[in-house]
């Protein structure tokens, strides 16, 4: 009867924060987001060409990509639908191929993707562009 109790309660409070005092929130994948590697200059990279954006309505650009994401669960998906010939050479067969990886939120401006291969990239929401006060 005890643990009947603990594990109604238990399930009670999975959709909850930590505290159990308030449903938890999705975090939004929606804005700028620096890849944090080793050349990284976070937060001065942001606002450059080098960073990723993702738009709410489901699209994604990055240095001379664009194209599409969506998140399901933990599931994330990018798929490149257009490329700056410029900037990047895509093979054609890359434009349309969808790339699934896995994403762990660490808190609601960090996350971790881990692709097939087992490799990881951690980003960084960039910050909000301060402005300049209003003369």
């Amino acid at each position: 009867m005890r643990s009947a109790f603990w594990l109604a309660l238990f399930v009670s409070l999975t959709g909850c924060d930590a505290f159990g005092i308030e449903p938890a929130r999705q975090i939004e994948l929606a804005g700028e987001w620096d890849w944090i590697d080793d050349r990284s200059l976070f937060p001065k990279s942001c606002g450059s060409d080098t960073t990723f954006v993702y738009d709410s309505n489901g699209s994604f650009t990055t240095w001379g990509y664009a194209g599409t994401w969506s998140l399901d669960g933990d599931v994330f998906t990018i798929t490149t639908t257009d490329f700056d010939p410029l900037h990047v050479d895509v093979p054609p067969e890359e434009i349309g191929k969808p790339y699934v990886s896995t994403l762990h939120w660490i808190d609601p401006n960090t996350f971790v993707t881990r692709n097939g291969d087992g490799v990881e990239m951690t980003h960084r929401r960039c910050p909000a562009p301060i402005e300049p006060p209003a003369r």
